[in-house]
């Protein structure tokens, strides 16, 4: 894990985990992603702050246990439109919206 505030990197060992936890670690991201949409922006009732922390967890567990981005991708296709896509990888950081953006790709290929 990246170093946060006062507390420093850590490295962690892991495994590769298998397609099905791949999956669900996807939808739960897309989910997330959709949450995040729903509360940004002026018309949100409180901040998205809370989803883009899952979705970081997410993304960190993704590609820590070697996940295929595309699954990734699959699932966003899936739970997004099209616009909400394009709105979504606008809003994330670079780092994040570069592992998003290839999953998309990778969905496509």
């Amino acid at each position: 894990m990246p170093a946060y505030g006062v507390f420093p990197a850590t490295t962690e060992s892991v495994s590769p985990a298998s397609e099905r936890a791949c999956k669900q670690n996807a939808e739960g991201f897309a989910e997330n992603a959709l949450q995040f949409l729903a509360h940004s922006g002026p018309e949100a009732a409180y901040p998205a702050d809370l989803y883009y922390l899952i979705m970081r967890g997410a993304i960190t567990n993704f590609q820590a246990h070697r996940c295929e981005t595309a699954l990734l991708g699959y699932a966003l296709d899936r739970r997004l439109t099209a616009k909400q896509r394009r709105v979504f990888v606008a809003a994330l950081p670079r780092a994040m919206a570069r592992v998003v953006r290839q999953g998309l790709s990778d969905a496509r290929s």
